[in-house]
């Protein structure tokens, strides 16, 4: 699978793209010796997405990951979270984090949702294109392809799937790094 079609390596920043910000959303996927992530997905038109990475570090406890999200600064931005941890939500709910857990579908119809959209991602953003380069379906012992995709080079795009759950739109996805 490739989420991209042409990648423009021209640096620019979010407000040089000539589109109106229509809802920003924000992802999170837990792990512990996986990275925890946090994406900040900013809706951009009507079928675009930019998408942020904001976190990405591993052996975060409950209190540095509530350390890093204060001094983020989200404005209780509500993150739509890995629904794996829920004692983890509950928490960071208590403390003022404007957090809830993923309603989770089918992995897969996850990614069609996200097939909907064109998404622009920072050129420095090493471990975003990593993800995006590296994201592949399973394959059994003759090579045929599953509706599933590896369980590895997922946590951001995990993320990014959770930030979109309240979101459905139709068209297809393209990527390009400014």
């Amino acid at each position: 699978m490739k989420l991209y079609d042409f990648i423009l390596d021209n640096n620019r920043n979010l407000s040089n793209i000539p589109y109106k910000i229509t809802k920003t959303m924000y992802g999170m996927d837990f792990g512990f010796q996986d990275p925890t992530t946090l994406v900040k997905v900013s809706l951009i038109g009507d079928k675009k997405l930019y998408i942020e990475l904001l976190m990405y570090k591993s052996k975060h406890t409950p209190d540095t990951i509530l350390s890093a999200l204060n001094k983020l600064r989200l404005n209780r931005g509500k993150i739509i979270a890995d629904s794996a941890r829920p004692e983890l939500i509950e928490y960071l709910f208590k403390n003022r984090i404007n957090i809830h857990s993923v309603k989770k579908t089918k992995i897969i119809d996850g990614i069609n949702n996200l097939l909907d959209y064109h998404m622009f991602i920072n050129s420095e953003d090493v471990k975003l294109i990593e993800e995006l380069r590296n994201y592949s379906w399973k394959k059994d012992k003759n090579d045929e392809q599953f509706d599933e995709p590896i369980d590895g080079f997922n946590h951001i795009m995990d993320a990014i799937r959770y930030s979109l759950t309240d979101i459905n739109r139709t068209g297809k996805i393209s990527v390009t790094m400014i």
